[in-house]
C-alpha cells in the first residue's frame, strides 16, 4: 500500500523560520523555484508507541497488584507472628507458675536408657536372610560363609 501525501508545504509564502528564510533566499539567488516539501504521517510509529504505552500500563497495573498482594501477605503474617509470640509467652508464664508451685512439669522420673535395657536379637544372620532364595534379584547367597 503506497502512502499518500498528507502534508504539503511550499517555501516562498513568507514563513518566519530562519531556515525557511535562508532556503528561500538561496532559491531566489540561484534563480530556482521555491522548494516544495511533501510528507506522510508516520502512522506505524504512532501505533507502535500506543501499543508500547498500553503494554507498559498493563505491566504497571500487574506490578501494583502484586505489590498490594505482597503487602497484604506481610501484614497477615506479622499479625500471625504477633499472635504466636503472645501464645508462647503465655505458655512460658504458665510453665513458670507451675514450676514455682512445685508441680512436676517433666511428667515423672526422667527415663534414661542403660545397658540393662538392651536385648539381644533372637534371630541369627542366617535366619534374617532365610527368605531370600539363592540367585534371586542378582544376589548370590554363599553357603561357604557358615564356617
Amino acid at each position: 500500500m503506497e502512502p499518500t501525501n498528507v502534508k504539503f508545504y511550499q517555501l516562498g509564502n513568507g514563513g518566519d523560520l530562519i531556515f525557511e528564510r535562508d532556503l528561500d533566499a538561496l532559491s531566489e539567488f540561484l534563480g530556482r523555484p521555491h522548494p516544495e516539501f511533501h510528507g506522510v504521517e508516520t502512522h506505524l510509529a504512532l501505533t507502535e508507541h500506543a501499543d508500547a504505552i498500553k503494554l507498559l500500563a498493563k505491566d504497571r497495573k500487574t506490578l501494583r497488584r502484586q505489590r498490594a498482594k505482597k503487602n497484604a501477605t506481610i501484614v497477615r503474617l506479622r499479625t500471625k507472628i504477633a499472635s504466636l509470640e503472645a501464645t508462647v509467652k503465655a505458655q512460658e508464664d504458665q510453665l513458670n507458675e507451675m514450676e514455682e508451685d512445685g508441680e512436676d512439669i517433666q511428667g515423672g522420673e526422667p527415663f534414661l536408657s542403660d545397658d540393662d535395657d538392651f536385648e539381644e536379637d533372637e534371630f541369627t544372620d542366617e535366619e534374617d536372610y532365610a527368605f531370600l532364595e539363592a540367585g534371586e534379584d542378582g544376589i548370590d547367597v554363599d553357603d561357604d560363609d557358615e564356617e
